[in-house]
């Protein structure tokens, strides 16, 4: 016997078509489609990661933010910033998904990866090489050590020794709220969203966030194909997003 057809199916069958209303605490934005193309296809921009990005942009100090589906989506659209060739100065104490991922850089994308202990900043001056250094990857505090890492004066050096270089900061352990690493000379900040940021650990996210237009543009492109964030997860960081806002600023 033939399994009963689905209620979509019959809905078809029937020529019925059915608008329900759904209430739910947690409130879902409209999607829209405006003159200007501002909003569009789910898969591109909607009203619920844009208000989120917005607000998350104000916490960070930043011109741009980007919201993704974990923190370990953000790392992926910023080490997509490099070819083959490039040197990537890291922390000797990483996230571990951030070790696998230098790691398969390293392995089969013919990145140079350095480790060293960010502590001391010494350290890292002999690595910073203009024209091969193309990115300095610094957690602080480190996960898990909890090593501090002096970012302004590492970005100072690394930008006066190589000026092509970027300067990323993985700040999820003291989310925008605590140590905000643009205004003191990062150029690129990512969170995983999942811990800190959104206080509650119930939801997976990860923000990108900057100040320069040209990796803004870069960046909005890549997070497009396989990592947005969902409509309830935008929602619920907004929300959280909103409340830091409105006591930090």
């Amino acid at each position: 016997m033939d399994p009963a057809p689905s209620l979509f199916i019959r809905l078809l069958r029937s020529k019925v078509c059915t608008v329900v209303t759904i209430t739910h605490e947690v409130e879902i934005l409209p999607v829209a489609t405006s003159v200007s193309g501002q909003w569009g296809h789910t898969s591109v921009c909607t009203l619920n990661p844009q208000s989120t990005e917005h607000h998350l942009a104000k916490i960070y100090s930043a011109q741009h933010a980007f919201t993704v589906s974990s923190g370990m989506a953000a790392l992926d659209v910023i080490t997509r910033l490099l070819k083959p060739g490039d040197e990537v100065i890291a922390g000797d104490d990483l996230y571990g998904g951030t070790n696998r991922l230098l790691t398969y850089l390293k392995e089969h994308n013919g990145v140079t990866i350095h480790h060293v202990d960010t502590t001391d900043a010494d350290l890292i001056v002999p690595l910073v090489k203009a024209g091969k250094t193309a990115m300095v990857l610094l957690e602080s505090p480190t996960n898990p050590l909890l090593k501090i890492a002096d970012l302004e004066l590492i970005a100072n050096y690394v930008h006066r020794n190589a000026p092509d270089a970027l300067v990323v900061v993985d700040n999820t352990m003291m989310s925008p709220y605590l140590q905000r690493p643009l205004e003191i000379g990062a150029d690129i900040v990512y969170d995983s969203g999942t811990k800190y940021l959104s206080g509650h650990h119930d939801l997976m996210a990860g923000v990108v966030t900057c100040n320069r237009n040209d990796i803004g543009q870069v960046s909005r492109v890549l997070k497009f194909p396989r990592i947005l964030l969902t409509f309830p997860t935008a929602n619920r960081l907004y929300h959280q997003c909103s409340w830091q806002c409105s006591i930090s600023l």
